[in-house]
C-alpha cells in the first residue's frame, strides 16, 4: 500500500471514530441527581414577587396550605391569655384562648378583616403584638383607632375616620373589610380592633397564614356599630372653617380620598 493510500484510509478511520464517540454521548447526572443542562427544565417562580418587572404578584385564591403547625394544638403557647391567627384565604382573624391543658385551641372571636391588595404586602409567619396606638396617623387628618403593630409598619387596627371622630367614617375604608384592600395591615372593624388593642398584651402572638387551612369563617360588620366609640366616648366637636366671604384660590383643602399606606 502507498503512503498516500495508507493516509486516506487513516484519515476515514479517524472521521469514523469521530461520528461514533458523537452519537454515543450521554448528559452526564450533577451531584444533585439531575441531568446537567444548560437550560433548566423547570423554573420555581416565589409566589411573593413577579417576573414582570418586579412587580408584586397578585393572590393565588387556591393556596391551602396543610402543614400541621397551623393546627390550634401546635400553636406556641407563652403565657398570656390570647393567641391571634390570622388567614389571609379567608380574610380572617380569629382570637383563640387556652384549654385546660394550657394551649390555644378555643376560638372565642372571629372577625372579617382587609389584607394587602397584592401578594407579599401582608407577611406571612410568626410575630408578637408590639407598640400600640389609640389612634394611629395616617396624615391629611385621617386616623384609624386602636392599632396594635406586630411587624414594622404593619398594624392591626380599625378603619379609616376623619379627625378622629367615629362618626366621620370613611366609607372606602369600610367597604375593604373582608378583602385584599390595604397596603400590608389589617384593617379589620372597630370592635375586633378594640379587643386587640385593649386584651391582647404586648408579646401576644399572632400567626399569619397563606390560604385557609382552618377555613375560618366571619360575618360581616354592621357599620352603625362603626360610627360610635366602644369606650363610649363621645366624639370631639367637628372643626368649622369659615366661608370665605370672596373666593379664594385653594380656600378649601382637598376633600381627603384613599391614602396609598392604609
Amino acid at each position: 500500500m502507498t503512503k498516500n493510500a495508507l493516509f486516506k484510509v487513516t484519515i476515514a478511520i479517524l472521521l469514523i471514530a469521530g461520528l461514533l464517540c458523537a452519537c454515543s454521548y450521554v448528559v452526564s447526572p450533577s451531584e444533585d441527581g439531575d441531568a446537567s443542562s444548560e437550560v433548566s427544565s423547570s423554573v420555581v417562580v416565589p409566589i411573593t414577587t413577579a417576573a414582570n418587572n418586579g412587580k408584586i404578584a397578585p393572590y393565588d385564591k387556591n393556596v391551602e396550605t396543610a402543614n400541621p403547625e397551623d393546627r390550634p394544638e401546635n400553636f406556641p403557647v407563652n403565657d398570656l391569655p390570647y393567641f391571634i391567627y390570622v388567614e389571609k384565604g379567608s380574610h380572617t382573624i380569629t382570637i383563640y384562648e387556652k384549654d385546660r391543658d394550657g394551649k390555644y385551641t378555643v376560638p372565642l372571636h372571629t372577625w372579617q378583616t382587609a389584607i394587602g391588595k397584592v401578594q407579599g404586602l401582608t407577611p406571612a409567619g410568626l410575630f408578637s403584638l408590639d407598640d400600640k396606638l389609640k389612634w394611629k396617623d395616617w396624615g391629611r387628618s385621617l386616623y384609624s383607632p386602636y392599632a396594635s403593630g406586630f411587624a414594622e409598619g404593619v398594624y392591626i387596627h380599625g378603619p379609616v375616620y376623619l379627625g378622629k371622630r367615629f362618626a366621620s367614617i370613611q366609607q372606602w375604608s369600610f367597604d375593604g373589610i373582608g378583602k385584599n384592600h390595604s397596603s400590608g395591615c389589617l384593617r379589620t372593624g372597630v370592635e375586633a380592633a378594640f379587643f386587640v388593642y385593649d386584651n391582647c398584651f404586648r408579646g401576644t402572638g399572632i400567626k399569619i397564614v397563606e390560604g385557609s387551612p382552618l377555613k375560618r369563617e366571619a360575618e360581616p360588620f354592621d357599620i352603625k356599630t362603626q360610627l360610635v366609640s366602644p369606650e363610649g366616648e363621645p366624639d370631639p366637636p367637628p372643626v368649622y372653617r369659615p366661608k370665605p366671604t370672596k373666593p379664594v384660590e385653594s380656600a378649601e383643602p382637598e376633600t381627603p380620598g384613599e391614602p396609598s399606606d392604609v
